[in-house]
């Protein structure tokens, strides 16, 4: 196959956000507000990418590949891609790579190993990816590349929170006194230091252990300890958890896979999920062992498929009772163990 474009691209792994992230958390800064570093997506990854790891490869290079199944199936989710060059012990994962040529594709890999960047022909390497764009289909993109708006809104929603939840808690008690201006100051560095602990703070009774004493203000809630801490809105709350709900669903993770709803829902769901989702990125791999090697490959989740084995059985009576032959029906529903 010809491609008729010419092109450079480099997909790079770059962990400075996830640093940068690290030293203000370190540092007690606000939280940045990253669509890629929400739980959300890592929810997502993480139920594709074990989905993956429970696949098993029907093929020769079955027991080289089954190992990065797992890493497959999360790039599919974070990244849009993945990308596995060839190594004495079956394959090796690159961290980086660019890509240039025009009929021929050239990878410029880079591997976790000192001996830098190397470079191989496309047929070498198994570039997993899906997502692609028009104009550049020699790199995938992410659910979350594709709905950058709502990548960018998950990000901030979880960052509102996350300062919203990283001011200073405690309980306020207050006791008479007269702070002067250098006292209000050591006030202040002692709230934002509470961390669930107690201070005592400015009374607004007038007198102290004389009796009778009236307040300036009520006396009712004087001296009563009073709670600080995070207070965020129900609509930010809420906003978050429907949003993480569209973003596990761009990912293809039905949420009720992950709990919710009754047995039913539950199975339908998961039932989704694995024809849905599962299968036609399990057909993504299986086409780019074919292209790059020459080699048929098939991903099966049997395994997984036995979850849904009441279900399975209703619909095998049903084509039986219907006239279907009995074998067809058994391949249909994965019974005959080729489905």
């Amino acid at each position: 196959m010809r491609w008729p474009w010419r092109k450079t691209e480099t997909r790079s792994a770059s962990y400075g956000d996830e640093v940068v992230n690290h030293l203000l958390r370190q540092a007690n800064a606000s939280a940045l507000a990253d669509g890629l570093q929400t739980l959300a997506l890592e929810v997502a990854a993480s139920t594709v990418g074990r989905a993956f790891t429970a696949a098993e490869v029907d093929g020769p290079i079955g027991p080289e590949l089954e190992p990065w199944l797992g890493f497959i199936g999360r790039g599919f989710v974070r990244r849009g891609e993945s990308l596995l060059v060839p190594s004495a012990h079956g394959f090796e994962a690159a961290s980086s790579w660019d890509i240039a040529g025009d009929s021929t594709w050239r990878y410029t890999v880079s591997l976790a190993r000192p001996s830098g960047a190397q470079t191989m022909d496309a047929g070498t390497v198994l570039h997993f990816r899906h997502n692609e764009p028009k104009s550049a289909p020699w790199r995938g993109r992410a659910p979350l590349d594709v709905a950058d708006t709502g990548a960018n809104l998950a990000g901030r929603l979880e960052a509102q929170l996350a300062n919203e939840l990283g001011g200073p808690s405690g309980q306020l008690v207050p006791v008479p006194m007269n702070p002067q201006d250098e006292q209000f100051e050591e006030l202040k560095t002692a709230i934002a230091t509470l961390n669930g602990r107690g201070l005592l703070v400015e009374s607004q009774a007038e007198r102290w252990g004389a009796g009778g004493g009236e307040s300036t203000f009520s006396a009712r809630n004087d001296w009563t300890s009073q709670r600080l801490g995070a207070d965020p809105p129900d609509s930010l709350v809420n906003l978050l958890v429907e949003h993480r709900r569209s973003v596990l669903a761009a990912c293809g993770v039905p949420v009720e896979v992950l709990g919710g709803g009754d047995g039913s829902a539950r199975r339908e769901a998961w039932r989704g999920f694995v024809y849905g989702t599962l299968a036609p990125l399990g057909i993504i791999v299986e086409r780019e062992v074919r292209r790059a090697l020459g080699i048929d490959i098939r991903l099966r989740w049997d395994g997984l498929r036995a979850s849904d084995i009441t279900g399975r059985a209703r619909a095998y009576k049903g084509l039986v009772e219907s006239g279907m032959d009995a074998g067809r029906a058994e391949a249909l529903v994965g019974f005959d163990g080729a489905a």
